[in-house]
């Protein structure tokens, strides 16, 4: 698991704890696959979805959370991912859900809180 953590280097520091406590959570291996993308790999990216060549959504470049470092992209098993995702929620954070559920992204509340204890 630690190796996964230290992909989290690429998110906002504001949402780095709150990331590791979520895969600190998790029952099942999980691999981090993809977190803070530039600007030409959000168009690759996006050529690509376009094309029907990516299993999910891909959001149209300067529109996604990833380039700002504010999302990240995690594959495990389907329940594993739900049942994750369920606690991102509670937590205040999005979730790709049912659409795209690798992907979990930061909202401006979860980044108002101090620290992943308040939401206990």
């Amino acid at each position: 698991m630690s190796s996964a953590w230290s992909e989290l280097d690429g998110l906002d520091p504001r949402l780095r704890p709150w990331a590791a406590r979520l895969l600190s959570a998790a029952r099942l291996p999980l691999e981090i696959t993809s977190v803070h993308r530039s600007l030409a790999r959000q168009r690759r990216l996006y050529r690509r979805f376009l094309s029907g060549r990516t299993c999910c959504n891909v959001n149209p470049p300067g529109l996604s959370q990833h380039e700002h470092g504010l999302a990240w992209d995690m594959t495990s098993s389907d329940a594993e991912l739900e049942r994750l995702g369920a606690i991102w929620r509670s937590w205040g954070g999005l979730w790709g859900g049912e659409a795209d559920p690798i992907h979990f992204e930061a909202t401006a509340s979860l980044l108002q809180r101090s620290s992943p204890s308040e939401s206990s």
